[in-house]
């Protein structure tokens, strides 16, 4: 009985799926940080625009069970007056690379000194994976977090999303340590009635 036992648990420990070793990793020079599920490797590329032109891009990259994540850099601090068309542009291209599932706004949440706002984009690729790219464009720089999911991946995996949702611009946060709760209910956040147009 003890062998049957033994042999269903070896066949269920082989069925199952490895879960990926995620790691925290802080780029300084480039002002973020975020989570990969393997060690990243890091290349060359080129961001394309009507109005971007070709720009060179840096990109940190990982791949894990099918699916990609990376970070594509491409920087524009010689332009900053353009930044805001810059980054609608890249946001059109994303939604131009498949059949487009959202385009919501984006938030890291780092409290109001450190948030950043962007996009997130969700596609359905043609080879019948998915895309997924949070955008922002934080000093100068054009930061595209993409999770590629490949045809051999699983689409609806929910650690894909880990990636983009371990974004952060405070570097000098220990993010392994919670953030202290106010000791007094009232020493909490507060939410505020909205004020009617024309109301005191």
């Amino acid at each position: 009985m003890r062998l049957i036992a033994l042999a269903m648990a070896a066949t269920m420990l082989i069925a199952a799926p490895a879960q990926a070793a995620w790691k925290a990793f802080t780029y300084p020079e480039y002002g973020f940080g975020v989570d990969f599920p393997a060690a990243p490797k890091m290349s060359k590329g080129e961001h394309r625009g009507v109005v971007a032109g070709r720009v060179p891009t840096t990109i940190i990259s990982a791949e894990e069970d099918g699916t990609i994540y990376q970070v594509v850099i491409a920087d524009f601090k010689n332009r900053l007056a353009e930044t805001p068309v810059i980054l609608e542009e890249a946001v059109f291209l994303a939604t131009q690379q498949g059949k487009l599932v959202s385009d919501t706004t984006a938030r890291t949440d780092n409290g109001p000194k450190y948030a950043k706002y962007g996009r997130r984009v969700t596609v359905l690729t043609k080879d019948g994976g998915k895309k997924i790219t949070e955008l922002y464009l934080v000093n100068g720089l054009l930061l595209m977090f993409e999770g590629v999911i490949t045809p051999k991946g699983d689409v609806e995996n929910p650690e894909a999303a880990r990636f983009q949702d371990s974004i952060r611009y405070n570097l000098e946060r220990d993010w392994n340590v919670p953030p202290p709760l106010p000791a007094n209910r009232e020493d909490g956040p507060r939410l505020l009635a909205p004020v009617r147009p024309g109301a005191k």
